[in-house]
């Protein structure tokens, strides 16, 4: 049919209210999809299916991490979603599957990447097997939504049983197996086994290194979480050294917006903040926060860590006007979007007593402070970095005599 052709048909199904025109596509109404479907003969359907995904396969963006592809992901996610059970059969219909997912949650919608996730799980584990490549992808990918959510018990458990199956099934040294090491030492690290935290965080940083080099990007990726980890872990200085060296590599190899680049940068602000190098934090602050906002928008959760970071840097620095307009608008957003508990809205929380407290405004710096020290205690721990931050920025507002702490 030519273009001449299918505009007269179009125009005319537009004309019946069959069809939705949008800019560059259209879209049959969900009856008339039916209708269609169940009017095919079945062998007919299978045929249309796999055209279906071929179609959708040769569209194929390319990484989902890089921002330059989310343009044509947001075009293709929902036709891949709605016809992604007709490709459970094809190799590139699995992965532009997993890519999708990949980029729903890169892009922040974590929520709605585990509830897909966790459905496709258990059609790929009925259709193609608990050892499947493509099912153990989706697991290790699934694993870290998990631990993103703060889902630190579920994540636990589908990493040590996806990990075990990928060692048997890769190998130890395979990049699947190495990204479902790092998802399962941040859900062990949640949940307090810093022990076995630290011990399998190091071997996957060292595989890494060994087996894919410095800069692949499964080696710059695992990093970025890893020195993220240390942070958690309280190994400071640990998370600097790693975090400098990863976002000066993943700056060169993936550019400098990639997700992995940022993420390390915004943990390099952390670091060099909570040493007490905040002169040298403030302008890698300001450039990571003004490139997150870029690729994500003002209510991503990265821009929110990237807002908290710069936060703790200006506020030592002196700059409190600025510390408390940037910190107050980081924590309503984070407060809106993930809950009062959630470990984004708790560092955002952290950040903004720590502004309110340099601003002079005591009583209002401790009322959040109680409230962000008891949440931070319950959900990271006694020794996690932000309830001691918090711990100590309590006592400082409530003066030497009357010292507040939670363990």
């Amino acid at each position: 049919m030519g273009e001449d052709a299918l505009a007269d048909v179009v125009g005319a199904a537009v004309a019946f209210s069959l069809v939705n025109r949008h800019e560059q596509s259209f879209q049959l109404h969900r009856l008339v999809q039916a209708v269609i479907r169940h009017g095919l003969p079945p062998q007919r359907q299978v045929a249309v299916g796999s055209q279906a995904i071929a179609l959708l396969c040769a569209a194929h963006p390319g990484d989902p991490h890089d921002p330059a592809n989310w343009p044509c992901y947001a075009r293709l996610a929902p036709h891949v979603l709605a016809a992604g059970h007709l490709g459970d059969d094809a190799p590139d219909g699995r992965r532009l599957m997993l890519a999708t997912l990949a980029y729903l949650n890169v892009r922040g919608d974590s929520g709605a990447t585990r509830t897909i996730a966790e459905d496709l799980l258990d059609r790929w584990r009925r259709v193609l097997g608990d050892t499947h490549p493509a099912t153990l992808q989706l697991a290790s990918m699934l694993t870290s939504v998990l631990a993103w959510l703060g889902e630190a018990e579920q994540a636990r458990a589908l990493g040590e049983s996806t990990l075990a199956r990928c060692r048997d099934t890769f190998g130890p040294d395979d990049p699947t197996t190495l990204s479902s090491a790092t998802y399962l030492t941040s859900a062990l690290a949640w949940l307090g086994e810093h022990d076995r935290a630290r011990t399998l965080g190091q071997e996957t940083q060292e595989r890494c290194r060994t087996t894919l080099g410095p800069d692949h990007p499964t080696t710059l990726g695992s990093a970025a979480q890893w020195s993220f980890t240390l942070l958690g872990l309280g190994q400071v200085d640990q998370a600097r050294s790693l975090s400098l060296d990863t976002a000066q590599r993943a700056r060169q190899t993936l550019g400098t917006h990639h997700p992995t680049t940022l993420v390390a940068a915004v943990g390099l602000t952390f670091a060099l903040a909570w040493l007490g190098e905040a002169d040298e934090a403030r302008p890698i602050g300001e450039e990571t926060l003004e490139r997150c906002g870029q690729a994500f928008g003002a209510d991503h959760w990265l821009t929110l860590l990237g807002a908290a970071a710069l936060t703790f840097a200006l506020v030592k620095l002196g700059e409190r006007e600025r510390a408390g307009s940037i910190s107050e608008q980081s924590f309503r957003r984070a407060e809106q979007l993930f809950g009062q508990d959630h470990w984004v809205t708790l560092l955002a929380a952290a950040a903004f007593t720590f502004a309110l407290g340099g601003l002079g405004e005591a009583e209002q710096a401790r009322t959040l402070g109680l409230d962000t020290l008891d949440r931070s205690g319950r959900t990271l721990g006694a020794q996690h970095p932000i309830t001691v931050s918090l711990r100590e920025q309590v006592a400082l507002v409530d003066g030497p005599d009357d010292r507040t702490s939670a363990d």
